[in-house]
């Protein structure tokens, strides 16, 4: 999948999206998310709360930044136009979204685990989040196989996330386990699922 640069304008943007996001974690890494406002955030970050709120609606969305933009890249997905291929491709769209993450964001991932292994309230927030990237994804993929049933689309997107989510409830089961490990991890889901649905050779 191919990136355009962004302009201006964006790079701007994202710059003060990261900005709140890192204060927002570190203050709830140290002060708890309940301790933790609105105004803490933008003191830290050095803007105003006009400028929070036109990036963010709420102290959840600026810590879990990591959700949004994983909803932009689902926004730019592009698949294969039949079904088989088009869950092939999805699996490795998540499998270069972890290998990113263990390479750019590993530190920063960790603390935001331990953060919401530590809140109830980010808890909720992380798995109502994951539900609608997955109904993203089957939306997406309506759009982008438009002859397959609305039914086969939803399996698809579920059974890509199904992955995805089994990769990580194994991870977060391990105290000790580094965020490096993640996208080996995730091959050998993936690997698995894979076999699962393939028919074995006579």
């Amino acid at each position: 999948m191919t990136h355009s640069t962004p302009d201006l304008r964006t790079r701007r943007r994202l710059a003060t999206e990261e900005e709140l996001h890192q204060a927002a974690l570190a203050l709830m890494t140290e002060r708890g998310f309940a301790a933790t406002t609105v105004d803490d955030i933008v003191a830290a970050a050095g803007v105003s709360q006009r400028t929070f709120f036109r990036y963010f609606a709420t102290k959840e969305d600026a810590v879990l930044l990591g959700y949004r933009e994983l909803d932009d890249a689902i926004d730019s997905l592009q698949v294969p136009g039949d079904p088989h291929s088009a869950l092939a491709a999805l699996l490795l769209f998540h499998q270069d979204q972890l290998d990113q993450l263990a390479q750019d964001e590993a530190d920063r991932y960790l603390l935001l685990q331990r953060l919401i292994s530590t809140e109830p309230a980010l808890r909720d927030a992380v798995a109502a989040r994951e539900l609608a990237s997955m109904d993203r994804l089957r939306l997406r993929l309506q759009t982008q196989l438009p002859a397959t049933p609305p039914l086969t689309s939803r399996l698809i997107a579920e059974m890509a996330t199904a992955v995805l989510r089994v990769t990580f409830d194994h991870w977060r089961a391990d105290p000790d386990g580094s965020v490096a490990e993640l996208p080996r991890l995730y091959r050998q889901v993936r690997a698995t699922a894979q076999a699962l649905v393939t028919p074995p050779r006579r």
